[in-house]
């Protein structure tokens, strides 16, 4: 509640649920039920047993997702002692899991190239192959002569395009607002693919959706999500032949 009065963003409040969800589950498994009753072993455990048993898909969570974790649980403690619900914040005290820091590959541009070929799969024709090659090859370009954030890709509307000036309106964390001039190759991408192969009006009627104003959509006509947009990643690069 605190948190929605003060208007943070939907994932914020999803990071802080699933963390704090985690937190308080354990907590409960060791019989500590009220706020009063959490010591400072008890989040020390809670750390201990994230980093050595499996989460919800069965896999060991990696260690930015314990960090990740750990952070909320810190301040969600911190926010009980600002608050007046315990005397001190028991994760007082309490180092942060280390995370290590793994150098980024930055892709050259004749990958960069290969993927664009691969945008159309070999020995596939016809009108749904042509329009996902359209979309795919300007998710590329934007991707490429901007460096925007996936989050900020999939959020982009056909309002932010100013097709005039050749920029996109961008909303990144904190919804500040910038904009960003494209290249010639993404510009020509994306109208391309707005012009000619985006679902028009009618076409969204038949598919439900006829308000969807996002640039990037799926076959069903709603917005790329973040996953999507990472499966169709896996995709091009296993047509490439690139690694992960």
């Amino acid at each position: 509640l605190d948190h929605r009065s003060q208007n943070h963003s939907p994932k914020t409040i999803e990071w802080h649920t699933l963390a704090l969800g985690n937190f308080a589950a354990f907590l409960e498994k060791q019989g500590v039920t009220c706020i009063e009753d959490i010591e400072r072993v008890h989040v020390l455990s809670w750390l201990a047993h994230m980093g050595t048993e499996p989460g919800a898909k069965g896999k060991k969570l990696s260690e930015r997702s314990v960090n990740c974790y750990a952070r909320s649980m810190r301040a969600f403690c911190n926010w009980l002692e600002a608050e007046g619900y315990v005397q001190v914040a028991p994760s007082n005290h309490v180092k942060m899991p280390k995370v290590g820091r793994p150098l980024i590959r930055i892709i050259e541009f004749e990958e960069f190239e290969r993927m664009l070929k691969a945008c159309a799969p070999p020995h596939e024709t016809g009108p749904i192959t042509d329009i996902n090659a359209a979309r795919n090859r300007a998710i590329l370009w934007v991707l490429w002569d901007t460096g925007i954030r996936l989050a900020e890709l999939c959020d982009l509307r056909l309002v932010n395009f100013d097709r005039d000036k050749g920029t996109i309106i961008v909303h990144g964390k904190g919804n500040k607002e910038r904009r960003i001039a494209l290249g010639r190759n993404a510009q020509r991408s994306l109208l391309l693919y707005i012009d000619r192969y985006r679902p028009n009006r009618d076409r969204l009627i038949e598919l439900g959706n006829p308000n969807e104003d996002h640039v990037f959509l799926s076959e069903g006509g709603f917005a790329l999500t973040r996953r999507g947009i990472d499966m169709l990643f896996q995709r091009l690069r296993r047509r490439s032949d690139l690694p992960k």
